[in-house]
């Protein structure tokens, strides 16, 4: 058997009652009356009364739930929360707030990795560490050195409230080649605030190039941290970042990666993870040390369009004792 407690968030009251759920594979809900909870299936909901073998759940005294299991889980989660979605029975879908929000990810089954991996991403790099490693003299590498990046094809999507730019043809929109592996752009996308941090500063945004290598599907992402900076237009963030293209979907656009970062700059090296469910690890980052610039005009369109607080940015995750490579200590 299973049960579920809801957490009333909204004004109600909740009043204990007793349930049991027998053969069904679901849970609980609240039900009409003080002595009888119904379980949420994905054919409706099936009325399983009181005995002297049942769980406790809570009853919720809002208007009725109607609708699947999942629906139930997120349409209603700004009133109830039940434990059930919460730890993954039904709980494959993921956000940025409430009750799919990243402090719950790894409750799920598919984004275990969220929790349990040692290997996560974004992180704080604070310089003069122990976990700080230098390249060795003549070994040292600027972003240019292993980026190769130019003008583009770029069409936007929308995912979970923010764009995406997704590369129009494969490889034609720049490549990477690091520690014997060539990767190339897939697409770009960015995150504000900042998710990875320089000595526990966060920046107004952070772009992220994320490229795959055709041949084993390993990825790599390049990060770009953008500084505020008042008035002053990045021009060449101008078309990206721009209130219609951050709201657009299919929209094609040109774009030079290239134009945003410095390739003269060093970087930060680590293995990390995707900052967003599955969470998987096995990704190679590669931070610029030179930080990018833009207008508060540029931030304000991408942050009004997602919602603004709190944002799409997933909390700093420990090294676990990793190293982070400093591929120009002198710099």
């Amino acid at each position: 058997a299973l049960s579920c407690v809801f957490s009333v968030i909204a004004v109600y009251e909740a009043e204990l009652v007793c349930c049991e759920v027998a053969e069904f594979d679901s849970c609980l809900i609240p039900g009409s009356t003080p002595t009888e909870c119904e379980t949420a299936s994905c054919t409706g909901y099936v009325v399983v009364p009181c005995s002297e073998s049942a769980m406790e759940c809570y009853r919720w005294p809002g208007p009725s739930i109607q609708g699947s299991a999942a629906q139930c889980a997120f349409e209603f989660a700004g009133n109830i929360q039940p434990r059930w979605a919460v730890e993954g029975l039904i709980f494959n879908e993921w956000d940025w707030t409430g009750l799919t929000g990243p402090t719950n990810w790894g409750k799920a089954p598919l984004f275990s990795l969220c929790d349990t991996g040692r290997e996560q991403s974004p992180i704080n790099v604070v310089t003069g560490s122990p976990s700080i490693v230098g390249a060795a003299p003549g070994s040292e590498q600027t972003i240019g050195d292993v980026a190769s990046h130019g003008p583009a094809t770029y069409i936007t999507s929308q995912s979970r409230g923010a764009p995406t730019y997704d590369c129009a043809t494969p490889q034609t929109c720049g490549s990477t080649t690091y520690n014997g592996q060539t990767y190339f752009v897939i697409q770009f996308h960015f995150h504000e605030m900042s998710e990875n941090a320089i000595d526990g500063r966060t920046y107004a945004m952070e772009l992220h190039a994320v490229h795959q290598n055709p041949d084993n599907g390993a990825l790599l992402v390049i990060g770009i941290l953008l500084d505020m900076t008042g008035d002053i237009v990045n021009p060449a963030l101008a078309n990206v970042l721009s209130a219609e293209t951050v709201a657009s979907s299919g929209l094609s656009i040109e774009f030079d990666l290239s134009a945003v970062y410095d390739a003269s700059s060093g970087f930060y090296n680590w293995a990390g993870s995707l900052t967003t469910p599955p969470c998987s690890e096995g990704v190679t980052w590669i931070l610029s040390k030179t930080k990018a610039l833009i207008s508060q005009s540029q931030w304000q369109s991408f942050w009004d369009h997602i919602g603004g607080y709190p944002g799409d940015a997933r909390d700093w995750q420990p090294l676990n004792g990793r190293t982070i490579l400093d591929s120009m200590p002198s710099q």
